[in-house]
């Protein structure tokens, strides 16, 4: 199945919103225990439909452990529900590495250098603010659908950097891809 894309997302979690799933938030520290968050809110999609989301996590905590929780949408018909996403959730140091915390870009940057490509990141970003804000005054779903090709590359090697799934002939090709799609985009 292709990755999720939406366009905005708003998710309320008790008292706390936010914008972005896949992304760890800290969840507790303090007690054993059991901790429950509820979760409701909605998204709209590259298509422009709208869903509601809703869902519960669960999370039974060890005390003094510091814990993480990343939450992954699954979609149903016509919603998506919120779950723990496993391999991405757990106790830090333990379950978690800490490499988890790094910013994506901070991870490209070294990636693209290595690789030989040290300025692509930049040029990169420029195109992606450029489609944006071409969708956001006009309207038009093929720039959105641009700024979302642009940002596929950035995102899939942060991810791959966090999780430590980085070897020599993906990182190649997803380098390579990533020049070429920002080459099309430019020109």
């Amino acid at each position: 199945m292709p990755p999720l894309r939406w366009l905005f997302l708003i998710i309320k979690i008790g008292e706390v919103k936010i914008n972005e799933t896949n992304v760890s938030m800290l969840a507790y520290i303090g007690a054993p225990g059991r901790v429950m968050f509820k979760i409701k809110g909605w998204t709209i999609n590259w298509n422009s439909i709208e869903f509601d989301v809703s869902g519960k996590v669960t999370v039974n905590t060890e005390a003094g452990k510091t814990y993480l929780v990343t939450l992954e949408p699954v979609h149903e018909p016509g919603i998506f529900v919120m779950r723990l996403d496993e391999k991405l959730s757990g106790v830090i140091g333990r379950d978690v590495s800490t490499i988890r915390f790094l910013d994506d870009s901070t991870a490209v940057v070294d990636i693209l250098a290595q690789a030989g490509f040290p300025t692509e990141l930049t040029v990169n970003k420029e195109l992606r603010e450029k489609y944006f804000n071409l969708w956001k005054e006009t309207g038009n779903l093929s720039y959105l659908r641009a700024y979302g090709d642009l940002s596929y590359h950035i995102k899939t090697l942060g991810l791959m950097a966090k999780l430590g799934n980085l070897d020599g002939p993906s990182v190649r090709t997803l380098v390579l891809d990533l020049r070429a799609t920002d080459y099309y985009y430019y020109h």
